[in-house]
């Protein structure tokens, strides 16, 4: 018993010596602008190459330039080389109107070449979070698929709402400071616990082995964030440019690592 309180207690100090330059994490969580449909319930957005789309995203940003990100980590897979070799070709041809209409090239791929990056980092970790049990569970119980059904429409209404009533209405940066704001990340992770409370049966567990893989995932993204940041730089500041639902776990993760400091993009971006 003596021999594990030692160590837990040489662990504590060498992690608290090991954090003394903290690097500064931020995200911004963002919808899929080009509407890849890649979830259960998609943003139907317009089209972002539009001189009015373009200005607002210039506006936004200018904004979080202020918060001086000294990596960008993007929502793709950890190692994956040919976005670093796309984003090296923008970086020669700094044109937002010759590249995707998605997030991580209007957005990332601008604010890392106007801080004059020439790197991108990709963090994500992709995984199937539909566990086997959910077919099964779905099979001896209709309802339940019916219920997920019902629980996605409900979702998407919701996302429909929010689209025509400030996307369509406000600008960019006002739809994004929206999905940031604590209300609607904390909401957005608690139709994950819905789940949990309706997806399950007799010696099924689909619910909390759905909701195990989501954290899996996101406790992978943070690790290859880990893996990025240079902790003996005493100025690492990495914004983290992801889907907004990934927000909530990786929020938590940053602010319970005693190896980071959390900077809400709503000072930079509100």
């Amino acid at each position: 018993m003596k021999n594990q309180i030692l160590i837990i207690m040489l662990f504590a100090l060498s992690t608290s010596l090991f954090s003394q330059n903290k690097p500064k994490i931020s995200i911004l969580g963002t919808y899929h602008m080009s509407n890849p449909g890649l979830d259960a319930a998609n943003v139907e957005s317009d089209n972002v190459k539009t001189e009015k789309r373009q200005a607002e995203i210039e506006a936004l940003v200018n904004a979080i330039l202020e918060f001086k990100p000294t990596k960008i980590a993007i929502e793709s897979s950890y190692g994956n080389t040919k976005m670093q070799e796309r984003y090296t070709s923008y970086i020669k041809n700094p044109d937002p109107l010759t590249v995707p209409p998605d997030e991580i090239y209007q957005l990332a791929f601008r604010i890392a070449q106007k801080m004059g990056h020439k790197s991108i980092y990709p963090i994500d970790h992709q995984l199937n979070i539909s566990p086997s049990s959910m077919d099964s569970l779905m099979m001896k119980d209709p309802s339940k698929a019916q219920y997920i059904q019902g629980a996605i429409g409900t979702i998407q209404d919701s996302l429909n709402y929010w689209t025509e009533n400030i996307l369509m209405k406000k600008t960019i940066g006002d739809f994004l400071v929206f999905m940031n704001t604590n209300k609607m990340i904390e909401g957005n992770y608690a139709l994950y616990l819905d789940f949990l409370k309706e997806l399950y049966g007799e010696d099924n567990y689909a619910g909390a082995e759905m909701l195990s893989l989501w954290h899996q995932r996101n406790l992978m993204i943070f690790q290859n964030l880990t893996r990025i940041a240079d902790f003996d730089n005493s100025d690492e500041r990495i914004l983290i440019l992801f889907g907004q639902g990934h927000s909530k776990i990786l929020r938590d993760l940053v602010q319970d690592a005693n190896y980071f400091d959390y900077v809400d993009v709503l000072d930079y971006i509100k």
